[in-house]
């Protein structure tokens, strides 16, 4: 099994290079904070000409400077001339053990911020705030096109290494002031950094505060309310998608840290290798569709109208169209009150609606118990995708599965659990827990602080919290317990994996880059791969190869002339391996993805010392040409002197119908008990 590459790096520093070839400055308050810190740190770069700047909590920074192009007394006579600035005190870092002093993520932002220009030309970097962003303007977003269009947002990703030496890519978003009215300002505007771009090089600046410029050309950081920028955090649909995800601009990135910055420091990623990896097993889907086949056939449909308008008639009649490709019409119903024994849809407004108009949203009523049934907003649910309305009713059968305490839309006798599984979450100051037998029975329960349950509900308590206490970003999914009362808490992680981008990218400029070659050289290539492969399409393609008026052939001719798609395939293998040159690139074939992308595919388990941890990516079958988000690796804590157990569960992760066509990243029973602590818990 091949080794995963995790975002955690493994930093080395020249420190006899990096201090002959850079002046590096601390500059400290001997207040708590430094007011006016990010004002600072844009005006250092843009008044002292530094090369880079970068924050160490609140009461100090530090900077970097190209030789010995600046000298101690220069920096500190203009620090003191912004407000505070008396309380600001420079200390050059000119010796070994002062630089080793500095902690690792800080030395190595300080230098990473210094990028300024990078190979590809769609790209821009930026060091503001002591952070490095990287600007692509084809994200830029305008209010319109032609003559007057005007830039009204720009994503940026936003590169940072923590103090855990993880290395975090954050997407942020600057909005342009003609867009004021629909941003959520809650300060007054000249409290927001401003900032503004050039058009010539797409870098943003910090605006001064003499500087007089229009509105329309400022921007500060703040998307709209509710909006949320997304970057894919890889696309390999085609090269400037790839360029414009994640990896892409890490591909860029490591470009130029292996140009530019090679002298000073050596970055790599840590790798792990899993223990266990589960693929995914259509079976399991195959059994799950026929339980969704065998409820559908067994119940009928009532579609609840919460709503009452002209609107949500047409809506209702058109969900109930969808559904008759799922059921017969006869089986469908439509009225104001919930039925029983029926998969009830609920047809509302989205929250935005009863926000606008101040009215009571049905949403957020008391849940009925013992009914399946689902909520639709208007606003939102599209009607004609089929896997949508197929997700709806595997929701529906989850609440009667809830109804009926017996888990059926899988088999759970197949995972052949010899005991009772216990699942437990914590939600304000209770703890809920689902225990399932192995028959798949669930029985719910809710520990509370009373009399009968103190010991217990301490022990609890002081699990989560001595967790929690630790990192408290770092979210606690919940923990699982064997019939042995052995106890393993699964907690979220800074850490992710990180796909072949190197890879990837080198794939994709090698099919981009210009060739041509002779036609008889290619003629004799062709014969040489028609001798070792058998299609018969080849001697079509021969004559038409000799037929062409051309004397050199590009790719693109080449691909013309070669359509067939597995001839294609193969012979770019072959072409490839003698020439150098690649004429395609291929992803979702199952050789190179599991090469390539086998960190973000299927379920993989590992150990370290006396903890676990596991990530769970995207199904490797019919893999699609993006991946939204990263495999986030989750960790799994033995407590109290318990051995690790959760790898018996791992299997209870391969299903999807939990996430929408995707693998669950935590058991699925917690999905049957967070539904039962929506139904029941109050606030």
């Amino acid at each position: 099994m091949q080794t995963i590459k995790t975002n955690k790096i493994k930093i080395e520093f020249f420190i006899d290079k990096i201090l002959t070839d850079f002046s590096i400055f601390q500059i400290t308050t001997s207040d708590f904070y430094i007011p006016f810190g990010s004002l600072i740190l844009d005006e250092t770069i843009s008044g002292l000409k530094a090369l880079s700047v970068v924050f160490e909590k609140g009461n100090s920074f530090f900077c970097l400077f190209k030789g010995n192009s600046i000298k101690t007394n220069l920096i500190s006579s203009t620090i003191k001339q912004f407000d505070g600035g008396d309380k600001l005190s420079v200390e050059k870092i000119d010796s070994k053990e002062k630089l080793e002093a500095v902690p690792i993520h800080l030395v190595a932002q300080l230098l990473i911020n210094s990028l300024s220009s990078p190979s590809n030309d769609l790209l821009a970097f930026n060091n503001i705030a002591g952070s490095l962003l990287c600007l692509n303007r084809s994200l830029f977003v305008t209010n319109r096109s032609g003559e007057n269009e005007k830039i009204i947002k720009i994503p940026a990703l936003k590169l940072r290494i923590d103090k855990e030496l993880c290395l975090n890519i954050d997407v942020k978003t600057f909005s342009s002031l003609l867009i004021k009215k629909k941003l959520d300002i809650k300060k007054p505007l000249k409290d927001y950094p401003k900032y503004i771009i050039s058009h010539s090089t797409q870098k943003l600046r910090r605006l001064l505060p003499d500087e007089k410029i229009d509105a329309a050309s400022i921007f500060i950081e703040k998307q709209e309310p509710k909006k949320k920028t997304t970057i894919d955090f890889i696309d390999f649909s085609g090269k400037e998608k790839f360029e414009a995800s994640k990896m892409g601009f890490l591909y860029s990135f490591f470009q130029d840290i292996q140009k530019k910055l090679s002298n000073y420091l050596d970055l790599s990623f840590i790798e792990v290798k899993p223990k266990e990896s589960i693929r995914y097993e259509k079976r399991l889907n195959i059994d799950k569709n026929t339980k969704v086949n065998e409820a559908i056939k067994n119940t009928s449909f009532h579609i609840v109208d919460m709503v009452g308008e002209e609107d949500s008639e047409e809506f209702i009649l058109e969900i109930k169209k969808s559904l008759t490709t799922f059921t017969e019409a006869s089986r469908i119903s439509i009225g104001k009150r919930l039925k029983d024994e029926c998969f009830n849809l609920i047809v509302i407004h989205n929250s935005v609606y009863y926000e606008k108009y101040n009215l009571e949203d049905p949403y957020r009523k008391d849940k009925p118990e013992g009914i399946a049934y689902q909520h639709i907003t208007i606003e939102d649910f599209k009607y004609s995708s089929r896997s949508i309305i197929n997700n709806i009713i595997k929701e529906l059968i989850i609440k009667s599965d809830l109804k009926e305490r017996k888990i059926q839309i899988v088999d759970w006798e197949a995972y052949q659990f010899n005991g009772n599984w216990k699942f437990g979450i914590k939600k304000d100051d209770l703890f809920y827990f689902l225990e399932v037998n192995p028959n798949g029975e669930m029985k719910f329960s809710t520990l509370e602080n009373n009399l009968f349950s103190s010991s217990s509900y301490t022990e609890y308590c002081d699990l989560f919290d001595n967790l929690q206490n630790e990192r408290k970003e770092l979210q606690i999914d919940g923990i699982v317990v064997s019939d042995k009362e052995e106890i393993n808490v699964i907690q979220q992680t800074d850490y992710y994996t990180i796909p072949d981008f190197l890879s990837v990218g080198n794939t994709f400029k090698e099919a981009t880059q210009q060739f041509t070659i002779n036609k008889k050289e290619f003629l004799d290539l062709f014969d040489e791969f028609s001798n070792q492969y058998e299609h018969k399409e080849l001697e079509t393609i021969n004559n038409e190869i000799k037929d062409v008026a051309f004397s050199t052939l590009d790719r693109k001719q080449i691909l013309q002339l070669i359509t067939h798609r597995t001839v294609r395939k193969e012979f770019n293998q072959f072409f490839y391996e003698r020439t150098g040159n690649l004429l395609h690139y291929y992803f979702k074939d199952a050789l190179t993805r599991y090469k390539l992308l086998d960190s973000n595919l299927d379920i993989k388990y590992f150990q370290e010392g006396e903890f676990g941890y596991y990530f769970v990516g995207t199904k490797g079958e019919g893999i699609q040409s993006n991946f939204p988000r990263a495999s986030k690796i989750r960790k799994v804590i033995p407590y109290n002197s318990a051995p690790i157990l959760f790898d018996k569960l791992l299997p209870t992760l391969n299903v999807d119908f939990v996430k929408h066509e995707n693998i669950t990243v935590i058991p699925f029973p917690f999905k049957y008990l967070r539904e039962y602590v929506n139904q029941t818990h109050t606030a």
